[in-house]
Order: C-alpha cells, then sequence, then structure tokens
C-alpha cells in the first residue's frame, strides 16, 4: 500500500490513500530549520524515523512532494515517488487548524519569517556574491584612481611639465611623485629604487634640469606628494582585491576560471547575477 508524506510547520505526517492520519512525528529541531532542509530535497530525522516506523509492515511506496527529496530517499532504499499535491498535503493545507490548532496561522507567520531570514543571510554570505562585490569594487577603484591622477598630473605637470611624456603609465608617475617630489630632488638611486632603467632614469634627469615649470614650494610639495600616496594606496588595494579574486574564483568557479581568467569570470558572475544565474 501507498502512504503519503507531507509536512506542515510542527512535524511531518503520513496518510493513507483515503486521507487518514497513519502517523507523524513533530520536529525536534527549529521549524524553519527542518523545513529549510525538506524544501531542499534533504530527507530530516523525523521524516526517515517516521519511514522506518511504516516500512517493512502494510506501507511499502512513500509519496512525497518534491522530486528531489523522492530521489533522495530511494538513495537510501525506499520506494519513493513525487507527486504534487498529493493527498498527504492537501489534507494539511486543507484544515491547519485540525492539526495545529488556533494559533495555527501564528506558527506559520513564524517559520516563514525565521525562514525568510535564513535565506536571506545565506543569500548575502554566498561566496559568488563575494566575488560580485570585489569586482565592482574593482571598476570603482579605476573610476577613482583614474579621476585623481588626471588631476594629479595636472597639478604636478605645473611644476615638472616634461615628465608628463616621459612616464606615460599612470603608476610609474604616481610612484614617481611620490616617492621624489619636487623635480629638483630625482637622483640614480632614488630612479633606481623606482624601478626605472638607466635610460629612462637619464632622460628624467635631463628632463628635471631643463624643466620650464613653475618652481613648487615646500607647503605645495607636501599636498602634492601625500596626494600621490593616496592613490598609490588605492594601487596597492587593487592589487590586493585581485589576489583575491585569483583565490576565491579557484573555490567558487575554478572550470570558469580556467576557461577566462579570474577577472573576466567575476566579471561574467556579475552580469548574470551569481553562479546559478549563470550556469
Amino acid at each position: 500500500m501507498k502512504a503519503y508524506i507531507a509536512e506542515n510547520v510542527r512535524g511531518v505526517y503520513a496518510f493513507g490513500e483515503d486521507g487518514t492520519l497513519i502517523a507523524n512525528r513533530e520536529f525536534q529541531d527549529e521549524p524553519a530549520r527542518a523545513l529549510d532542509r525538506l524544501l531542499k530535497g534533504a530527507p530530516v530525522e523525523e521524516l526517515v524515523g517516521l519511514l522506518g516506523e511504516l516500512n517493512g509492515g502494510e506501507y511499502t511506496e512513500f509519496v512525497v512532494e518534491d522530486t528531489e527529496l523522492a530521489r533522495k530517499l530511494k538513495e537510501m532504499g525506499y520506494s519513493a515517488t513525487a507527486e504534487f499535491p498529493n493527498v498527504a498535503g492537501e489534507e494539511l493545507r486543507s484544515s491547519p487548524e485540525e492539526f495545529l490548532g488556533e494559533n495555527w496561522f501564528e506558527e506559520y507567520f513564524n517559520a516563514g519569517v525565521a525562514l525568510t531570514r535564513a535565506r536571506i543571510q545565506e543569500q548575502s554570505g554566498a561566496r559568488d556574491k563575494m566575488i560580485i562585490q570585489a569586482i565592482e569594487a574593482l571598476d570603482d577603484i579605476d573610476k577613482v584612481t583614474n579621476l585623481l591622477v588626471s588631476r594629479l598630473r595636472e597639478w604636478y605637470g605645473l611644476h615638472f611639465p616634461e615628465l608628463d611624456e616621459i612616464l606615460p603609465k599612470h603608476e610609474q608617475y604616481v610612484a614617481f611623485v611620490s616617492m621624489v617630489g619636487a623635480k629638483e630632488n630625482p637622483n640614480e638611486d632614488k630612479l633606481k629604487k623606482l624601478g626605472f632603467p638607466d635610460s629612462k632614469a637619464e632622460k628624467i634627469l635631463k628632463a628635471a634640469e631643463k624643466s620650464m615649470g613653475a618652481p613648487l614650494g615646500r607647503f605645495d610639495e607636501g599636498v602634492i606628494k601625500k596626494l600621490a600616496g593616496e592613490i598609490n594606496d588605492l594601487y596597492r588595494l587593487r592589487g590586493e582585491i585581485e589576489n583575491y579574486l585569483e583565490t576565491a574564483m579557484d573555490e567558487v568557479a575554478p572550470n570558469l576560471k580556467a576557461l577566462v581568467g579570474a577577472k573576466l569570470g567575476a566579471r561574467l558572475l556579475s552580469l548574470a547575477g551569481g553562479l546559478k544565474e549563470l550556469a
């Protein structure tokens, strides 16, 4: 014979084909936690206990309302199928006060709120969402640094305009201003520390000697170097976030990373809205 299985906010219930209640097990854990597992197709202890009580007697087939749950029960050795709605579910939903009493609505409401809170926490804590935030943070950093570097080039260019052409790469330009400051300060040792080849260092030193830029006071130099230092910090932060993406993509979507790389893979996740949506 078939036994029809369904759940409400209090426990798991088994009904016969004629709609008669056969047996039930109340949840020992928080109802929302047990319901969350059942909704994801995972058998809970109460369900397994109920089936163990009924199996082997006159009831040899079990009908649940979730396809994934039926598949998991089959793997456990039970003869299980899925049917929605089934007899048990219709009985529980049509007469909730019969099984839960007068305060049935309050029980459903509390369980619903708890389930919603758990799902929101689960969603906000998902690693793919973290990756999306990281790649969007990179975009924000790029926008800010590009804006600030343009301002720095214009500002420092009043003092040393020739440097703009010698150092077209933003990071090199920012590093020079941050470490060296005024055009009177550079020397071979400082430029070597910045990683410039001898040919470029020579160009910078010659340009500094013949520069047509305006003088730079100590007060002005301090503020400009401070701005360059802040931009340098943003570049370092950008590098740290890129390293984070490399590691996080290995954990969350290694195949996607292998195909297109960490940053492009993260951008695809961002455009899709998440790993599940992309899949």
